[in-house]
């Protein structure tokens, strides 16, 4: 499948696929970016020889948030602002729905909606020099993509209000300090290859358990104790029945490296 704004790496030896957003300079987001991301996110779902994703951007910068210059006159009026914002949705509730690991490796900039893209996956690797910014207050828009409901998740209302009410620069230090980055790496170009070592790593791991993992981490920012209690029960009974549970106790047993099949 080709695409105009994108391109997607499969590499079958290790079961990781990388997604790379090139629309230069700054890979901005537009009409065109938000339907390939679409496509690309779909194909990858389906495809039972991919089992962990990276997504990345192109040169500088990881996604310098929507192209306005594009969407200006688009995003003024009220439903086509609303048919793009739901285009765009699609792609990110296409990452959190995947039964399989998104991991953002993001190699530069990551403004406006970049950054909401970088939340909804799973890890987020980060180059020291990547700046990340809730750009929107600058130009009287509001966070989208998910932006405010992952920040609020992450790192509670005060400090979510600061970053996308002030709409100051979060260093890659700041966002691990706070738990949104998971690794930070010292230059950009080392951003990718730590990702892709974390998707290997998660690729060889039992596919189900992972799955269900991903889900219960969604589910429990609004579940009681008690209704989370009765879903791991669930979730561990479904775990519990597959080829690679039966795997892992046994290269326990045998005191070896499990050699999971995601079954």
């Amino acid at each position: 499948m080709a695409f105009s704004t994108l391109h997607l790496d499969k590499d079958a030896a290790t079961g990781v696929a990388t997604l790379t957003l090139d629309r230069p300079p700054r890979n901005a987001l537009e009409r065109e970016m938000a339907r390939d991301l679409d496509a690309a996110l779909t194909d990858l779902a389906d495809d039972n020889s991919v089992r962990a994703v990276v997504l990345t951007g192109e040169g500088p910068a990881f996604c310098a948030g929507g192209d306005l210059k594009v969407l200006a006159e688009e995003l003024a009026d009220p439903e086509a602002a609303r048919a793009f914002m739901r285009a765009c949705h699609r792609s990110i509730l296409a990452i959190a729905e995947m039964e399989k690991p998104v991991i953002a490796a993001v190699n530069g900039d990551a403004a406006g909606a970049g950054w909401s893209i970088a939340l909804a996956c799973d890890l987020i690797v980060a180059a020291k020099s990547a700046r990340f910014i809730m750009a929107f207050v600058k130009v009287g828009l509001v966070p989208d993509l998910g932006g405010a409901w992952q920040l609020t998740q992450l790192v509670g209302q005060h400090k979510a209000r600061e970053w996308m009410m002030l709409g100051d620069v979060v260093t890659a230090d700041e966002a691990e300090r706070f738990g949104v980055v998971n690794r930070v790496v010292e230059a950009p170009e080392e951003a990718l290859p730590a990702a892709r070592a974390l998707a290997a790593q998660l690729a060889a791991g039992p596919a189900l358990s992972l799955a269900l993992m991903k889900g219960m981490v969604t589910r429990y920012g609004t579940l009681s104790l008690a209704d989370a209690l009765e879903d791991e029960a669930e979730a561990q009974a479904v775990a519990a029945q597959t080829e690679d549970f039966q795997e892992g106790v046994l290269a326990f047993q045998q005191k070896r490296p499990p050699n999971f099949k995601g079954k």
